[in-house]
């Protein structure tokens, strides 16, 4: 789904403004639109009003915000939008352990060109996410196993205290890894591209015992131009 944020210029109110508003998915190129504030002597700094969309989205975006008058008085606020997009992936996990999404992630962000930042996000609570070295796959063996070693089993001797056992003696251990671990990251964006470091990729971190298909929420917003 794409939509488009608005931002306000200078210091309005912008409570009756900054509502997302919703961008047809056909519609890829960002637009301006002029609000129109009822005359008040304290602009631009008191509060308007009333207001409401006028005129037709001029396209392309303008580089700057604007704030001017009509012959009337009133004030015509220039608002620039943000373009955002976002969506959500599905990964098959085969068991305990790391499973890349980099290039799951990389091909949905390939069509942008724009720098911004990019949230991804588990929606599960027995599992993780995590950027960890892409080259050697003993690295994530030695991570399984720490944690393994950290948070066993909820039939090992050591996690007899635990009291929910009934989804089986992997599921509260998974739990307790989940929140020891981060469930979002957030990736810095450049012409489209994530700037991860040369070693480094994207994980989810499976922590039950069989496979799963987990659900990941994507979403990136592209800088301002």
């Amino acid at each position: 789904m794409k939509f488009l944020t608005m931002i306000a210029a200078l210091a309005l109110p912008t409570a009756a403004f900054a509502t997302p508003m919703p961008l047809d998915e056909t519609e890829a190129t960002p637009a301006m639109h002029l609000i129109q504030v009822a005359e008040a002597p304290e602009l631009p700094f008191g509060a308007p009003q009333e207001a409401g969309y006028c005129g037709q989205a001029v396209d392309p975006l303008p580089d700057v915000l604007t704030l001017s008058l009509d012959d009337e008085g009133a004030a015509l606020l220039a608002f620039c939008v943000v373009e955002q997009v976002r969506t959500t992936l599905t990964f098959e996990t085969h068991g305990p352990g790391l499973t890349e999404i980099t290039g799951s992630v990389a091909a949905w962000l390939a069509p942008s060109t724009r720098d911004g930042l990019l949230t991804v996000f588990v929606q599960h609570t027995s599992c993780s996410l995590l950027i960890q070295e892409n080259a050697d796959p003993d690295v994530q063996v030695d991570l399984g196993a720490y944690f393994d070693r950290l948070v066993p089993a909820a039939d090992h001797p050591r996690m007899d205290y635990l009291r929910h056992t009934l989804e089986g003696p992997d599921d509260m251990p998974a739990h307790i890894k989940a929140a020891l671990l981060p469930v979002s990251v957030q990736v810095p964006v450049a012409a489209g591209r994530m700037m991860l470091g040369t070693w480094q990729g994207l994980y989810l971190f499976e922590h039950r015992t069989r496979p799963h298909r987990r659900s990941v929420a994507v979403h990136f917003a592209a800088d301002p131009t």
